[in-house]
């Protein structure tokens, strides 16, 4: 089951001054709240999938989902669509639609994936994370404070093979990253995770949808 009591705490502001001290992580919902926002079958979706990372080979995988859901859902809170038991996409209000902005996935090896628009040249401003001359794969960065890496992969609309789960992030030219937090991820790997997606969240806008007419509303 479940821990149902299990929360994420951080700070309450976002800001982006070119500097990684400046973007401060959300408070996130903790996990009751993130579960009254799913209906009944998708809270049975949402247990199956905690419990399939429970049972892999990778300490702290399950309590790192639950972490990286309650964040995401905090960040974009209009909407939530569970997609078997690997896959998550978080949705804002776009007016009268939705409009997904993050999408959090599972691989067999134990990596979570955390998609989101393309702010890697924010997040290198920023100093969240730094080119790595001397990796092995172009896909590679540095944890300037940390001496560690974290992969980060470009998507765009060309990218083959897309999964439905974040397909819809790439369309209309658009493009996306994928941070790919380890399958043994420590503490810096996660918090880089989670500035890179707060950093995320200051680049869109959540529109409610328009007011109804009212009956005495001039026509257009």
């Amino acid at each position: 089951m479940l821990n149902m009591k299990q929360s994420t705490s951080r700070s309450t502001s976002a800001q982006t001054s070119g500097n990684a001290t400046n973007i401060v992580v959300p408070t996130a919902i903790d996990l009751d709240t993130f579960l009254a926002k799913l209906s009944a079958k998708d809270k049975k979706t949402f247990e199956r999938q905690v419990n399939t990372r429970d049972q892999s080979a990778y300490p702290g995988l399950a309590d790192r989902w639950k972490r990286l859901s309650c964040l995401l859902s905090t960040l974009a809170p209009s909407f939530i669509k569970l997609s078997g038991t690997d896959a998550i996409q978080f949705f804002i209000a776009d007016g009268k639609y939705r409009k997904q902005v993050y999408a959090l996935n599972a691989t067999p090896e134990g990596t979570l994936g955390v998609y989101m628009q393309d702010v890697l040249q924010d997040a290198i401003k920023a100093k969240l994370v730094a080119p790595n001359p001397d990796a092995e794969t172009e896909h590679s960065y540095r944890l300037p404070d940390a001496g560690q890496t974290l992969s980060i992969e470009s998507l765009d609309g060309k990218t083959m093979n897309q999964p439905p789960f974040y397909k819809d992030m790439t369309g209309w030219n658009r493009k996306a990253i994928c941070v790919v937090v380890p399958a043994l991820a420590n503490d810096a790997h996660m918090n880089a995770a989670e500035k890179i997606a707060t950093l995320a969240a200051t680049k869109f806008v959540i529109t409610p949808p328009p007011a109804p007419a009212t009956p005495n509303s001039p026509a257009r």
